[in-house]
């Protein structure tokens, strides 16, 4: 395996196999969020108008972050109307240990992890084609250092190459190995080197000459031009790195709508034009047929068997829709489309103070004064990048630790401000967003517009809705019902609760969300605070020890009351976490055989509430749920999320608690079932009736 190839296998890689390093390491992982906070918000549909989030980056003349504004110093514009501005928050991220960072479970949690309105999104992208090898040797240390000071609690990051598709970017949290696969693989750079380009690049060498010949090689050959074999390369080589980033900013555009911020290391890109006149000369010299060996007469591919053909017809295609190519105009489309997406660039210059655009390996060029425009023309192209997506151009300074360190602490503090559109239209037409600060002397940088909805997708949400609204089976509606508790499994949760009403009282299952809990915050644990709430007015006020490296409380709280219960919880740490949740607990009716379910880990001597509902494949599952009066426990099954029954083993049995409460119990090892939902299936019966609660179940890797 080259060097290269390892890189790219480690891209590929690297969050998978972090995620299971820390699913080894239980005890480890990240903090909860600095600030108390709301549930988290998606823009949303209400009252005939689009919710629209809006994140803000004001600073100083210097770039420094400013602290302490309020919502009566914005003002948002839509289209050039003012809007009222209904929810503001001040975001301020602390970055976070390695050792207190957990990564998602699978590509799938990380992209839905990232739609965090809170949580910051970064990609890293390895610009290979555009980057000299020392520059990975120059970059390696600054840029993981600044991957130690950016990434916080709840921010993901990933690292891509244009060699790689967007759709395999994987997000998460921890470094170790990214660090690693800097440190190891370097060499990733290839810019300048000939050894370095792939089959279709050599392919060019075969039709008109390598790097190293000179035209008077080719002699009389019409085809020999070893000047228009670089150019060539050279454009491919543009034009994909820049398909690769229309791409990506597709790919994070579809992701979420806050602001996604795209860390790219590069040298930058001469942005070819058309050229007509190679295009027009290439025609010229077209002599159709195939021609054998290295031109007309001794010209042979290099590493081909003597006599392999070259198809000149085949050749001057390729170079011709290259020559025609106008990279220009799509450099100019990527930025309107980063735009509208959202997606802010940072171009980072490796080299940092750059002399000439030629790499050093080749010497001094020998044309300077077009080499000098060579290498302007790269960083004016960097600077408009990041001008015109509101980032930043990190480029021409030999402090590339202190350049990176300022673009840590320019996104370490935003402000999110939301408000309800007054441009009901749902025409799908692009609305241009712009924000103004009532003070003096700011800077800003604030997402410039989004797209409105069709009537077509609002047509849609609502069939959606009324389809959800029509009659459906019992057996249908009840497994639906259970699988609906698993759309609150959240990563920026951190509290779940769950709750079972038992004759003399309600049983409630407290557990801190997987973030919180692993968190340096919360090792020496904490305290739980539970108000019970009944509609007739009576309440209960519990408060519980979480001790240390548990991840929650079970209580069994004495209020009585067939109506509806509110549960408040709070739960606060000594080192400044904290933790706030809501459960609504319906009024209970009749005199049912099986009660409300709740869940659990572990084995049984140390069972642990697992109310967040997500379990690891080498978990082992409990779920009990208490019995009515004469209820007799008939057994338990593992279905999938459609129903069907499983052929994995489950054990089902009576618990009688000290309190003399009757509980159905069925443990189930998850190591057999893949990611997933699921669905465990309790049953008990009374004389001829016959009753069962399903409770739903996340496996997650």
């Amino acid at each position: 395996m080259t060097l290269r190839q390892g890189l790219l296998a480690a891209l590929v890689g690297a969050s998978v196999l972090s995620a299971a390093a820390s699913a080894q390491q239980a005890q480890t992982p990240p903090p909860p969020p600095k600030p108390a906070e709301e549930p988290q918000q998606k823009p949303m549909f209400r009252g005939g108008a689009r919710y629209v989030r809006v994140d803000v980056f004001p600073t100083d003349r210097d770039g420094v972050p400013i602290e302490g504004l309020t919502a009566q110093d914005f003002e948002v514009y839509e289209d050039g109307k003012l809007q009222q501005i209904d929810t503001f928050e001040f975001v301020d991220i602390e970055p976070e240990p390695e050792e207190a960072r957990i990564d998602p479970n699978s590509q799938r949690e990380g992209e839905e992890a990232a739609k965090d309105p809170r949580a910051r999104l970064f990609v890293i992208v390895l610009d290979t084609k555009h980057v000299e090898v020392l520059g990975g040797a120059h970059i390696r240390r600054p840029l993981i250092d600044m991957l130690d000071r950016l990434i916080g609690p709840r921010d993901l990051f990933g690292v891509i190459t244009p060699q790689l598709r967007p759709s395999d970017l994987i997000l998460g949290r921890k470094t170790l190995t990214v660090t690693d696969m800097l440190q190891r693989y370097w060499t990733w750079g290839t810019s300048g080197s000939i050894t370095a380009r792939d089959q279709p690049e050599e392919h060019f060498t075969d039709c008109f000459g390598g790097p190293r010949d000179s035209p008077a090689m080719g002699g009389e050959d019409p085809h020999w031009d070893p000047l228009l074999t670089r150019e060539l390369v050279a454009r491919k080589r543009e034009r994909e790195t820049l398909e690769h980033l229309d791409g990506l900013v597709a790919k994070l555009g579809s992701i979420r709508d806050e602001k996604k911020a795209v860390i790219v290391v590069t040298q930058g890109w001469r942005q070819f034009g058309r050229n007509d006149a190679a295009a027009t000369q290439l025609a010229a010299s077209d002599i159709p047929g195939i021609y054998i060996g290295r031109g007309r007469i001794s010209r042979q591919p290099q590493n081909a068997a003597p006599g392999q053909a070259v198809d000149m017809a085949n050749c001057h295609s390729q170079a011709t829709n290259l020559l025609m190519m106008d990279n220009r105009q799509f450099f100019r489309d990527l930025l309107a489309k980063a735009q509208r997406a959202n997606v802010s660039f940072y171009p980072v210059d490796p080299r940092g103070l750059a002399v000439f655009d030629t790499p050093l390996g080749q010497g001094p060029p020998r044309d300077i004064l077009g080499d000098f425009a060579s290498l302007r023309n790269r960083r004016d192209g960097l600077m408009e990048l990041a001008e015109n997506t509101d980032g930043m151009a990190l480029i021409s300074s030999n402090d590339l630790s202190g350049t990176l360190r300022k673009l840590a602490q320019s996104l370490s503090t935003y402000y999110l401000l939301g408000y309800y559109s007054s441009n009901t239209k749902f025409d799908g037409g692009y609305r241009r967003l712009e924000v103004k600060v009532k003070k003096p002397d700011i800077k800003l940088k604030a997402r410039r517009g989004y797209f409105a909805p069709t009537q077509e997708e609002i047509d849609s949400i609502a069939a959606g809705r009324a389809a959800a609204s029509a009659p459906v089976p019992a057996e249908t509606a009840a497994l639906a019902a259970a699988l609906a508790r698993l759309e609150e499994v959240r990563h920026d949760r951190d509290l779940f609760l769950q709750a079972a009403r038992v004759s003399d009282g309600i049983v409630i299952g407290a557990e801190l969300g997987v973030t919180t809990r692993q968190s340096a915050a919360w090792q020496k644990g904490g305290e739980l605070r539970l108000v019970v709430s009944g509609d007739s007015g009576n309440q209960v006020i519990e408060t519980r020890a979480i001790e240390p490296m548990r991840s929650g409380v079970v209580v069994r709280v004495p209020l009585k009351a067939d109506g509806d219960v509110r549960i408040d919880a709070r739960a606060r740490s000594g080192a400044g976490g904290a933790a706030d949740t809501t459960l609504a607990l319906p009024a209970g009716g009749g005199n049912p055989l099986i009660g409300d379910a709740i869940s659990f880990r572990g084995f049984a001597r140390g069972l642990m509430p697992a109310a967040d509902g997500r379990y690891r494949r080498t978990e082992r599952a409990t779920i009990e749920a208490p019995l009515g009066a004469g209820a007799i426990p008939d057994g338990a099954r593992v279905l999938d999320r459609h129903g069907k029954p499983l052929n994995i083993p489950i054990t089902s049995r009576e618990r009688i608690d000290p309190q003399g409460t009757r509980w159905i119990t069925a443990e189930v090892v998850l190591a057999p079932l893949a990611e997933g939902d699921y669905v465990i299936e309790l049953e008990a019966t009374r004389d001829a009736a016959r009753e069962r609660k399903l409770f739903a179940i996340r496996v997650v890797r």
